[in-house]
């Protein structure tokens, strides 16, 4: 694709994205546009056609730290490469500030010269779509809303921006140099927040103890931690459902201490990229529990009835695993994709339980074990597929 033609189509649907977003905001949108570039925001496991070509460098971290606030240029200069250009394109106004409305762009990974191969030709303007601000979950048509019910800061500006709003927020997104213990201590009381993410974050703890002043807190989502990662201290949330963190240490970090405060609990996930560290017990019941690492550490006990289970443990021996497993009940969905298990594990587990749902892919389960389930359990859900 031409260059000039590219960057026209941009900034004429970077235009349109703003003003097709102000007849639902409540705020007043800047005519100055920033921008907030996600890439690689596609499936890309498939195989690739001739014509495109796939650059996995975008899906790195310090790519993403890179184009999390851009101009306009920025953005032309990343997307176009060399006549190839990603197959479609989103957008859609999430922020406001004093002196900018904020333009998030998702963006294909894959990228193409075939013209042939881009999205959106319907909308004049290939690969570029528009669509408007993330709407209320009880928005009514006609009604506006404010940017600041989904709010999302990634900087200091955006978080002052947010600060007179405060009553307005449902949920918020931290994310970066922002997503520390500090900001958590600095927000302003938020009665109605209910989601709190915080992505490539820093946090270490203490900031934890700010969450007491949203009373109305239901999930709370954390990627990234600090070295020193310690919650033991953390706040009493009568109303938390779901606990959501990863990239934690291969140590005690103290999620025994705080989990005994967290008596609504019904979904847990943790991830860590070295080995899982949890000791002592888990709540007695869980709706959702999911462990992702190359193994467990600790002297970690399950709890005793678990509605869904999804262990990712690569490196997990099988003998340990089983014995974990062996006080739960209440099993109805099982994944164990990716964890070394063979079907003779996977058979004693389901003798137990009686199981709706079963993922073994990328185990040593064969298909000969899932052809004689299927004939045995029509009704189970399973992956992978046989014929």
């Amino acid at each position: 694709m031409d260059r000039e033609v590219f960057a026209a189509r941009f900034r004429e649907a970077a235009v349109y994205s703003r003003d097709f977003a102000t007849q639902f905001l409540e705020e007043e949108l800047p005519a100055t546009l920033r921008f907030r570039l996600r890439l690689n925001y596609s499936y890309d496991g498939n195989p690739l056609h001739t014509d495109e070509i796939f650059f996995p460098e975008d899906s790195s971290l310090e790519r993403s730290r890179q184009v999390r606030d851009c101009g306009a240029d920025d953005v032309i200069a990343t997307l176009w490469r060399d006549g190839r250009v990603p197959e479609w394109v989103n957008l859609n106004v999430v922020g406001v500030t004093a002196a900018a409305t904020i333009i998030e762009i998702l963006a294909c990974g894959r990228f193409t010269a075939n013209e042939n191969l881009l999205y959106h030709i319907h909308a004049g303007r290939p690969p570029f779509q528009v669509g408007g601000p993330t709407l209320p979950n009880d928005w009514v048509e006609g009604l506006r809303f404010s940017i600041f019910h989904h709010a999302r800061c990634s900087s200091r500006t955006e978080l002052e921006a947010m600060r007179p709003h405060a009553r307005k927020v449902w949920s918020l997104d931290l994310e970066g140099a922002i997503a520390t213990d500090e900001t958590l201590q600095a927000l302003p009381d938020l009665p109605d927040v209910t989601i709190l993410e915080m992505t490539d974050s820093a946090l270490r703890g203490p900031g934890l103890l700010a969450l007491a002043r949203f009373p109305k807190l239901w999930i709370l989502r954390v990627a990234g931690v600090a070295d020193d990662l310690n919650v033991s201290d953390g706040p009493p949330l009568k109303r938390l459902e779901e606990l959501t963190i990863s990239g934690l240490p291969s140590r005690p970090w103290g999620l025994n201490g705080w989990l005994d405060r967290l008596s609504a609990l019904d979904t847990l996930s943790l991830t860590a990229s070295g080995d899982l560290y949890f000791g002592g017990a888990l709540p007695t019941r869980l709706g959702n529990l999911t462990l992702t690492a190359p193994k467990l550490a600790g002297d970690g006990r399950l709890p005793k009835r678990v509605t869904s289970i999804s262990l990712h443990l690569a490196e997990q021996k099988a003998d340990a695993l089983e014995a974990m497993l062996a006080p739960v009940r209440g099993v109805n969905s099982l994944s164990l994709r990716g964890t070394p298990v063979d079907e003779s594990f996977v058979a004693k587990l389901m003798s137990r339980w009686k199981l709706r749902y079963l993922d073994v892919v990328d185990t040593s389960v064969s298909e000969g074990f899932l052809r004689q389930l299927k004939a045995q359990q029509p009704a189970l859900k399973f992956y992978p597929r046989v014929d």
